[in-house]
């Protein structure tokens, strides 16, 4: 069943605002399922505009890394919070809603560039931080990296500005 946005008033239509929100946010909460039991994790995120791609890390154990090898879909939204309004009762934000495949990065190349795009994505001085990563070492190779590759995104807002 195809879904749409019940409040057309407030979808954000134009993908670069879309792409905006993503570019802008830091956080991305992530919805997973395995069994028929649902599982979400909230993570930090790199993001690739070039190829829709939002990559993180984590344990390559754990329940993550589990409900992630036995079911690839995913849900995952990165929210915009510009605050609440006090004697308003309105919330500003934008949201966006990303529905995609999540897979676990095996191909050394590939999971160095996550990384970058991660790096990227933080850091004011990416160059300096990429040069201390250690694909030798322990922490390294118990990383795994993952990709989300974004099949449809979505977004609204709000704006209440306060009288």
């Amino acid at each position: 069943m195809a879904y749409h946005i019940r409040r057309t008033d407030r979808e954000i239509k134009d993908p670069h605002a879309l792409e905006q929100v993503v570019k802008k946010g830091k956080y991305a909460v992530i919805a997973l399922c395995k069994d028929n039991q649902p599982y979400i994790v909230t993570l930090s995120y790199g993001y690739d505009s070039k190829n829709k791609a939002l990559y993180f890390h984590g344990a390559k154990q754990g329940r993550k890394y589990d409900y992630i090898k036995v079911n690839s879909k995913a849900y995952l939204t990165v929210i915009d919070d510009k605050g609440f309004i006090e004697n308003e009762c309105g919330h500003s934000y934008r949201s966006v809603v990303m529905k995609g495949e999540m897979t676990i990065i095996e191909d050394d190349a590939e999971r160095i560039q996550a990384v970058k795009v991660l790096i990227d994505h933080f850091e004011k001085s990416p160059d300096r931080m990429m040069k201390k990563v250690n694909t030798k070492s322990s922490t390294w190779q118990n990383t795994a990296m993952f990709k989300f590759q974004v099949q449809e995104m979505t977004g609204k807002e709000r704006a209440v500005s306060p009288e």
